[in-house]
């Protein structure tokens, strides 16, 4: 049976600069093929020139024994093709309706002039139920979390597949990277029933198990290369990143661990907080700790970091070093030392309308001024040899934010954020769509940090096996039940998610 889209030979180059070099690609019928590269790998690239959003310098799609070159490919030709995207950006009109979103791919159910309003709804609702998601349609975009505007923009393109059209392809540019642990098992569980039913799936995601639970093929790039196209059960973790990052990066060096280099210094204590779903919480984190917190995608976890650092309501008392902290009042907070990374990195920490060097040193421009002047020179000297430090891949330092890959920009944020001195890091998934080498990177950047003063971090994150590696303890959060602590090193990822989704009570959370 032929491949329901085969790309080769691609390549697309930007200035100087080769994004993809002679790719071969393919998706057969009934398969899930996972598209895996490090930031800056050509993934995304790839993904555009299949969509018809970026032409292509030289290369050839085909699709049902139809060739054509990929220079003249266009978004309409892919949407007749049947092939429906879920980018990174996902493309919902946040101030209409779910199901306005929903259904403005193939049309609206008209009698004349008049839109049909509850047929409308009824299949916003229908194609929401596929995924088990529990959205009212009505709901306007812009009043959900983030996580479940993805869930909306995967059930928009299943809704738009056209069975007319024969079998379709899915491509998914990380769908799950801002998704809780539940809601990621959902979006894995629809993959395959959409594979099943003869259709191909096109996959991204950095989460390392994710691939290795629900890819069929896996095809690695690596600076614009292909690197290798393998089968799902000739893999294991290991192999995988070898591949992603280069050989010998599955075990690279540890960076130092917080906990050997705690002492019994309280730095952030909390009694009796809440926060959102989050009641009556009593914690205490002491010097080069790190508290990773988890739980579903109701349990608090976002409002409990946000409401430390006061960019969200809160009751309860929030002590650092034995000094109260104000609620609701984050310029206090950063004159105590909080620092606050969320997990939107575009929307809520870079400035995107600046440079890479102003991204990093903005925080910095007072130590280059003399007379009235800035050091200029001085200034990108150092924007240059920081950037060397934390491996930015980059042009221009003088380039936009938004030229960097998304793990870059994260190394820049977290920079920037550790350049403040700061004595608690308030992190909000932070590695959220990051590859496994900048994640990496990353946490030598804290942990180094950690090392070296008296600081502390919480770090709320979707991700149990990044929990399991970085933190000292895991804090568990429930909707209906108490919270639990507990040690990582009684944990593994399974451990964590069944402590996770156990069923509990308030009255039973303390057993």
């Amino acid at each position: 049976m032929p491949p329901l889209l085969e790309v080769t030979d691609v390549s697309k180059w930007f200035g100087g600069a080769h994004a993809l070099d002679t790719v071969d690609f393919g998706v057969e019928p009934g398969t899930v093929h996972a598209l895996l590269g490090g930031n800056g790998s050509g993934k995304s690239t790839l993904i555009k020139t299949i969509a018809g959003l970026q032409p292509a310098d030289h290369g050839t799609i085909t699709i049902a024994d139809r060739s054509l070159p990929l220079s003249d490919w266009t978004a309409s030709m892919a949407y007749a093709s049947n092939l429906r995207f879920v980018h990174q950006n996902p493309g919902l009109l946040t101030h209409a309706s779910v199901a306005e979103n929903i259904c403005m791919g193939r049309g609206w159910s008209r009698v004349g002039p008049q839109i049909r309003w509850k047929r409308v709804h009824e299949r916003a609702r229908a194609a929401l139920e596929t995924l088990e998601i529990d959205i009212d349609p009505r709901m306007e975009i812009s009043d959900l979390p983030y996580g479940k505007r993805t869930l909306v923009a995967v059930a928009r393109a299943l809704a738009d597949l056209d069975p007319a059209r024969g079998r379709g392809v899915l491509v998914l540019d990380e769908p799950t990277a801002t998704l809780p642990h539940n809601e990621m098992v959902k979006v894995l569980d629809l993959i395959r029933r959409v594979a099943r039913s003869g259709n191909g799936v096109v996959y991204v995601s950095h989460r390392i198990e994710e691939i290795l639970s629900v890819a069929d093929e896996v095809t690695v790039l690596r600076d614009g290369k292909n690197v290798g196209r393998r089968q799902r059960d000739t893999l294991d973790r290991n192999h995988l990143i070898d591949l992603i990052v280069g050989p010998g990066s599955s075990t690279p060096p540890a960076p130092p661990a917080a906990s050997g280099h705690r002492d019994p210094a309280t730095v952030l204590a909390a009694n009796g907080l809440s926060a959102g779903p989050v009641r009556d919480l009593t914690i205490t984190l002491t010097s080069g700790e790190i508290l990773g917190v988890v739980g579903q995608s109701d349990a608090g976890g976002e409002d409990l970091v946000k409401a430390i650092y006061g960019v969200a309501p809160r009751s309860g008392d929030v002590l650092v070093n034995g000094e109260p902290l104000p609620p609701a009042d984050p310029r206090a907070s950063m004159r105590r030392g909080l620092v606050y990374v969320p997990s939107d990195r575009l929307r809520d920490a870079v400035f995107s309308n600046m440079s890479i060097s102003e991204n990093l040193m903005v925080d910095a421009y007072s130590r280059y001024f003399r007379g009235g002047r800035i050091r200029d020179r001085r200034l990108r000297q150092d924007t240059a040899a920081e950037l060397g430090r934390l491996d930015v891949r980059h042009g221009s330092i003088d380039a936009s934010i938004r030229t960097l890959s998304g793990g870059n920009q994260q190394k820049v944020v977290i920079a920037r954020m550790l350049g403040r001195h700061p004595k608690v890091l308030l992190l909000n998934d932070p590695t959220q769509g990051v590859d496994v080498g900048a994640r990496r990177d990353i946490w030598r950047l804290i942990r180094e940090y950690l090392a070296r003063t008296r600081a502390c971090a919480v770090v709320y994150s979707t991700d149990y096996e990044e929990v399991i590696d970085v933190a000292d303890r895991v804090l568990v959060l429930y909707r209906t039940a108490d919270p639990m602590v507990v040690d990582t090193a009684s944990l593994d990822r399974q451990a964590l998610a069944g402590l996770t989704y156990r069923t509990a009570t308030r009255s039973d959370s303390a057993s």
